[in-house]
């Protein structure tokens, strides 16, 4: 509850006051009117970690400012709905895990250390009081439930600070700045001197991701000499390609340089822990019809490629099965 000098009002009924205040310090146009069927997707991931705190910050104190982060950011863009999306505890991430052979899919964090009210945040979002809706998945991550739900419906609002989501359709609203960025299907665009839609999926083929242990192509041959691929040289390989028939042609070019007849599957290995999907449950979703390697299901080496990731998949069902 807080004392407003006043009335004592309960969280719930204090956070669109306290929301459009803090929303209209940030932003001079404070709330805007509600648009109909608009959904304001939510990272829930993420604020657990964002809103704890530090080690002096009070739980209800952290619970207050994650809701009202929430609820500020649905007025800020007039959502109608507001969905916040979560990874629940015990999740195979996909498959991610077994699908990894390169480096162990986020292997880094074993021994990272979360904040002290990471676990209460976690336990608010995922109780009766939380006031508002929730989405959480066990079979995959909640980054894939914003590719479904981008992939579903035609109005939504992406609030993270994860940058796997830039490859995301849809209504980028800046986690900081309030700032908003319109990804549109089939186009690339540079927001924040960040590049967004397909094109970043494709630079971190290249590249990978260091924040899920993520490798991406390591090296690639030319004129007989291999040589690291990070950031800097993805964007010179992709600099000068406008579709994604470029992209993908460049960047199978540069697997096939290194790996040799085993590119393909390489390149799938990569492609299935970096593909933000539309139907979570699909591990291979990224080679489905309108997926960016669908245009390698015909190719010669494709049948092996697939068996062979199926196969890792298969194996880690059986050995969860024998656990259980």
């Amino acid at each position: 509850e807080i004392y407003t000098g006043e009335d004592t009002l309960s969280l719930h009924d204090a956070l669109p006051t306290y929301a459009i205040a803090k929303t209209a310090a940030a932003e001079p146009m404070g709330s805007v009117p509600i648009t109909p069927d608009r959904i304001l997707l939510v990272d829930g991931d993420g604020l657990a970690y964002y809103c704890a705190g530090n080690d002096d910050t009070d739980i209800g104190t952290a619970r207050f400012n994650l809701a009202a982060k929430i609820q500020a950011a649905a007025n800020l863009v007039g959502a109608e709905r507001t969905i916040v999306l979560l990874t629940l505890s015990g999740s195979n991430k996909g498959h991610r895990y077994a699908i990894a052979r390169v480096k162990p899919y986020q292997g880094q964090r074993a021994n990272s250390k979360r904040p002290k009210n990471w676990q209460g945040l976690r336990d608010y979002m995922e109780g009766k009081e939380f006031p508002f809706t929730v989405d959480s998945t066990i079979v995959a991550e909640a980054d894939d439930l914003f590719g479904w739900y981008s992939s579903t419906y035609s109005d939504v609002v992406i609030l993270t600070q994860d940058k796997d989501m830039r490859m995301v359709t849809g209504l980028h609203l800046d986690w900081v700045t309030n700032r908003q960025h319109q990804v549109v299907a089939g186009e690339d665009s540079v927001f924040n001197d960040k590049q967004y839609g397909i094109k970043w999926f494709w630079l971190q083929m290249l590249h990978g991701d260091t924040a899920d242990n993520i490798p991406g192509l390591p090296k690639y041959v030319i004129d007989g000499k291999a040589k690291p691929v990070g950031e800097v040289t993805a964007g010179k390989i992709l600099a000068h390609s406008v579709q994604e028939k470029h992209f993908s042609d460049s960047v199978a070019y540069c697997y096939q340089s290194y790996y040799g007849e085993r590119w393909l599957v390489e390149m799938l290995e990569q492609a299935c822990l970096l593909w933000m999907r539309r139907n979570p449950d699909n591990w291979a979703d990224c080679a489905e019809y309108g997926g960016p390697m669908y245009q390698f299901t015909d190719h010669e080496y494709w049948p092996a490629a697939y068996a062979e990731i199926e196969q890792r998949v298969r194996q880690a069902d059986e050995l969860n099965a024998i656990q259980t």
